[in-house]
């Protein structure tokens, strides 16, 4: 904060801001409360919610969606989508785009003179239109590719804001540990716009920062790295790092591939100024 050079504001004020800001949460009110019972099918997979829309995936390719009421007496409906089994993740740009996005992948095994036989996953990115449930009709070719020997299961993390569509691919077997691989779409032209590969566990959920860039945390040496996304075929990507607290070994990964992650652990202290966290 005293290295802010955008900000007039005497520290004691701008300490107070963030303490209200932070007690904003104990003085939320809501003008009702109502239970949804949610069907239990199969293992759950993955949660989200967005614009509304509460989703569940579960193990077997069975997505469970419904609208949170915005009225107590308002009935909720869920709504069953029943995909490919190899279903490994979801995500959604309702507001922005009417788009569901589907992650599939599945297994085939590969047979060559110099090795045994083994398993690779194709992955495919399915562009739907929630409001029809049909294709979406903006997306004009699919989006799939092939993962390499070394890949165990996978799991996906997805974003999508404005054209460009963000995905991380990781390997939830951990027996191989072979490095994370991030790809940036166009998903309405099914172009790949961005390929970024990492060591095993260094991202997972990379957030926009705006429609062509990006701050995915890496978790593997404790960094803040600001990617920025081509928007043209002369254009390069360009990548800056920040230091961040580095977390407790594997925490990160944990949060995710775990249902009891360790918490035990501190993390460690915050850079003492921006000049100091700005690596290059």
């Amino acid at each position: 904060m005293v290295d802010n050079p955008h900000c007039d504001l005497p520290i004691s004020e701008r300490l107070n801001r963030l303490l209200v800001r932070e007690c904003c949460q104990e003085e939320f009110d809501f003008n009702f409360e109502k239970i949804i019972d949610v069907p239990v099918v199969a293992e759950c997979r993955r949660i989200n919610l967005s614009a509304g829309i509460f989703s569940i995936l579960y193990e077997g390719g069975v997505l469970h969606q419904v609208q949170i009421p915005s009225e107590a007496n308002q009935e909720v409906e869920w709504k069953e989508t029943r995909t490919a089994p190899f279903l490994v993740s979801s995500g959604t740009c309702l507001l922005e785009q009417d788009l569901h996005i589907l992650i599939t992948a599945q297994p085939q095994t590969v047979c060559t003179n110099a090795a045994q036989p083994h398993t690779i996953y194709e992955v495919q990115v399915h562009l739907n239109q929630l409001s029809t449930g049909g294709p979406h009709p903006d997306a004009q070719r699919a989006i799939s590719f092939k993962t390499r020997e070394e890949f165990g299961r996978p799991w996906a993390a997805v974003e999508c804001v404005g054209d460009n569509l963000l995905l991380v691919l990781i390997d939830v077997m951990e027996e191989h540990r072979p490095d994370n691989q991030v790809y940036a779409y166009d998903w309405k032209t099914g172009e790949r716009k961005l390929e970024i590969n990492a060591p095993f566990g260094s991202y997972i959920f990379p957030p926009f920062l705006t429609t062509h860039t990006f701050l995915p945390p890496n978790a593997s040496n404790g960094e803040l790295e600001y990617w920025r996304i081509p928007q043209g075929l002369s254009e390069t990507h360009s990548q800056s790092t920040v230091l961040y607290p580095f977390l407790a070994s594997s925490f990160l990964r944990q949060r995710v591939l775990s249902d009891h992650p360790s918490r035990q652990t501190p993390t460690g202290r915050w850079i003492t100024s921006c000049g100091k966290a700005l690596l290059h």
